[in-house]
């Protein structure tokens, strides 16, 4: 009854429905950030700072004395430091304890002291402050700290910390939170910032990069958001097509629209639109969904792959690769017996049968499986190599008398 009253929907209009539904979200957003007193979480909780101030006050500036620093030395602007790969955390001073300093790049586009980009007009400043605020908070900062600062995810420094963290598991504390969290959605980020901060009009960005780099977790959530509404549209459409209660045309237009819909307008919405991974990660899921629905499985393995990167619940996708593999199996080992069931042969030969024709299916399938769980195994590797490893070389991550207590 509720599919026949709602109105037949396409590919535009659902493009249509989640960029509206994303402006009303963020609206609401920045309405409870205006109105409602922020939440002081304590001083365990990360907090992502935009340093967007008012007047300028973030406490750095540039090169000139006056002018807003716009890249922290150490972070991914910082390209004096080879930005995401050369900066590691046991080569340069911990940020958390000593006082940012402002970077100096030969890069004229990245220069914290001559770049066009901090000459921002304050009213856009001011513009990209409200906007950005209400996504920064909780984990939005702890993905927008790994896209600013490429050594986040590594152990402190021993040697260049203060003496009163070279004792207990304190050096520890921020590398182990940060390896809950994905590489692939602060890796999109950081390198959509410095996309912009190349291709984007100066005066059209914050005058900072944690600002840019805020402002690109929106665009690609944003981006991610539509892909992830058209995908389950379309894959909802097709599964429709193919049912066997032969529904029309029109009917399966209106039910993959209403699913859309509900989508767009769910109750953890605001998830979506956050700096948060979960648009990237539905935008995958969907869409190797999509892809698998329409008979290609193999090329869906990619995004499903990817979304792995993306959360640790993307190994699920393994899980269905593999009762696809069980049904199909089911499938050929019936119709394997049932076609030797009138043979005049044995048995064993029957079941011979069976295991040939079976055994093809579902080693493509297992291996399409771990393809998809690999980047959490790999990903878990990582974090073994920044915790536990135990090696003599000079370049291992921790030396051998340093680990963790557990």
């Amino acid at each position: 009854m509720i599919v026949s009253t709602f109105r037949r929907g396409s590919p535009s209009s659902v493009i249509r429905l989640a960029i509206l539904s994303r402006v009303i979200i963020l609206g609401g957003m920045i309405l409870s950030d205006i109105t409602i007193p922020d939440h002081n979480p304590g001083d365990d909780v990360l907090q992502f700072n935009l340093r967007l101030s008012s007047g300028g006050d973030d406490g750095i500036s540039g090169g000139d004395g006056g002018r807003r620093c716009f890249c922290l030395e150490g972070h991914a602007c910082d390209t004096t430091r080879g930005g995401a790969y050369e900066g590691k955390r046991r080569k340069t001073v911990n940020r958390r304890y000593h006082s940012p300093v402002c970077a100096t790049s030969k890069d004229s586009t990245l220069d914290s002291s001559t770049c066009s980009s901090c000459m921002t007009p304050a009213f856009i400043d001011t513009f990209y402050r409200l906007l950005l605020s209400p996504l920064t908070k909780w984990d939005s900062a702890r993905f927008l700290s790994l896209a600013v600062d490429p050594a986040a995810r590594m152990p402190k420094n021993i040697q260049n910390t203060p003496n009163e963290v070279q004792s207990g598991d304190d050096r520890f504390a921020d590398s182990e939170q940060a390896h809950a969290f994905f590489p692939l959605f602060p890796l999109c980020i950081r390198y959509v910032a410095l996309m912009l901060v190349r291709i984007a009009p100066s005066a059209s960005l914050p005058s900072t990069f944690e600002g840019v780099t805020a402002l690109s977790a929106v665009i690609i959530n944003l981006i991610c958001f539509v892909s992830a509404a058209i995908s389950l549209y379309e894959t909802t459409r097709l599964l429709l097509l193919r049912s066997l209660e032969r529904l029309k045309e029109p009917e399966v237009e209106k039910a993959a629209f209403l699913v859309a819909s509900l989508f767009c307008f769910n109750p953890a919405s605001v998830f979506f639109t956050a700096s948060y991974s979960e648009s990237v990660f539905a935008a995958l899921t969907f869409g190797g969904h999509a892809l698998a629905s329409r008979g290609f499985l193999l090329l869906a393995v990619v995004p499903w792959a990817l979304a792995t990167y993306a959360r640790s619940n993307g190994t699920f996708s393994s899980i269905w690769i593999v009762l696809q593999g069980i049904g199909q199996v089911v499938s050929v080992a019936v119709g394997q017996w049932t076609a030797s069931a009138y043979a005049d042969v044995s048995t064993i030969k029957k079941i011979g049968r069976v295991i040939k024709g079976c055994l093809p299916t579902m080693a493509l399938h297992i291996m399409l499986a771990v393809a998809v769980a690999s980047p959490v195994m790999f990903h878990e590797w990582r974090g073994y190599q920044f915790h536990c490893y135990d090696d003599q070389d000079t370049n291992a991550i921790l030396p051998r008398n340093v680990r963790p207590s557990w």
